[in-house]
């Protein structure tokens, strides 16, 4: 059984991000991310409410087998313990 699919996440931070390209780079090709899909995040900074990007969404990488997913996992849980 080939075990492939997509993960969207959404809030990610710059370190957080650094995170997913490394393990990316890590896995070569059972991993693919597109850097164009994603979207800045921007928030109002008081008091002149200029904006400021504060993380991105639409952030999606898909993986086409069980090396692919154990990247995912991997990635993941880096993400879950980071503060």
């Amino acid at each position: 059984m080939t075990r492939n699919g997509s993960i969207t996440l959404n809030g990610i931070r710059d370190s957080e991000l650094i995170v997913i390209l490394k393990v990316k780079e890590k896995s070569e090709s059972n991993l693919t991310f597109n850097p164009q899909q994603i979207q800045p995040v921007m928030e109002a900074v008081q008091p002149n409410n200029q904006q400021k990007q504060v993380g991105y969404n639409n952030v999606i990488v898909h993986w086409q087998n069980e090396d692919g997913l154990k990247a995912v996992l991997e990635m993941l849980h880096e993400l879950v313990q980071r503060p």
